[in-house]
């Protein structure tokens, strides 16, 4: 690996060793000369150690007369550890900090004007508000029509708002096939506007006859409510007209369930007969 000099590099007539131009003449005398030899043998590794150890001693020496004045730092008037005695700061962070608190108003990154604060954060200036600000909002519950005093704005209570949340609404969605069921649904609206997508909004979509709100609300059976009788394909503008109102009662449903398993089953002992 190439030595590194902050001198300029010269190499040594006799050995051919790169030297910085400094050190040359040393290296020559010790190398070199039998008097240079001589002496540099006579040097002990005691003598190493006690030169050393007057640097040790001189440096901490300087390190007391420091602890007696010690500089601090200029932004949070930490004291400073005789390593960083030549620093200003004690951090970056404090650093920056100090720089653009006293930045001029015209710098991009400087102090912010009264002009640019938010009408809150004005309003917290005039009254002398500490701490977080922001607007309360009356809500009405869709459910009960109790009111909420909420930092946003919902739509359900406390009561409610797991009642109606994605997890217990999940409960009746419909999880079998269309194309299993050809003896229940008309495919000449799905074949003519295609399934509701982001790509087609105006598709067709699964509709419950008995809506979700209602199962939820009265706590109807998820059997029924996911059952291929209790779905309907139509638009999606038209399922939208109709929010969550039920094209159908409840009792309905349960009656024409029953007597479509029954059918089924009848059909199965029939086919295993034959």
């Amino acid at each position: 690996m190439t030595k590194l000099f902050k001198s300029p590099v010269v190499s040594c007539l006799i050995c051919k060793q790169v030297y910085s131009a400094k050190g040359l003449s040393t290296h020559i005398v010790v190398s070199h000369t039998e008097g240079g030899k001589e002496r540099w043998s006579r040097i002990s590794d005691t003598e190493i150690a006690k030169v050393r150890h007057r640097g040790t001693i001189a440096r901490m020496s300087n390190e007391q007369v420091y602890l007696q004045n010690v500089k601090q730092c200029k932004q949070c008037n930490t004291p400073l550890s005789y390593e960083k005695r030549t620093n200003k700061f004690c951090s970056r962070s404090c650093s920056a900090t100090h720089s653009n608190t006293n930045a001029p108003l015209s710098r991009k990154r400087g102090p912010a004007k009264t002009a640019t604060l938010s009408a809150h954060e004005q309003r917290k200036l005039k009254n002398n508000i500490v701490g977080p600000y922001s607007t309360v909002y009356h809500s009405k519950c869709a459910e009960c029509s109790l009111t909420i005093l909420s930092q946003y704005s919902k739509k359900y209570c406390r009561m409610h708002e797991y009642q109606y949340s994605h997890k217990m609404r999940a409960k009746y969605w419909f999880t079998f096939i269309l194309k299993d069921y050809p003896d229940l649904f008309d495919f000449s609206l799905l074949k003519k506007y295609g399934m509701r997508s982001n790509d087609n909004i105006e598709g067709v979509v699964r509709d419950h006859k008995v809506s979700v709100a209602d199962a939820i609300k009265y706590n109807y059976d998820p059997y029924y409510i996911k059952h291929p009788l209790n779905c309907e394909l139509m638009i999606n503008s038209k399922n939208a007209k109709k929010h969550k109102q039920s094209s159908m009662s409840y009792d309905e449903l349960v009656t024409q369930v029953k007597e479509y398993n029954k059918k089924q089953l009848t059909l199965k002992e029939n086919l295993s007969i034959i």
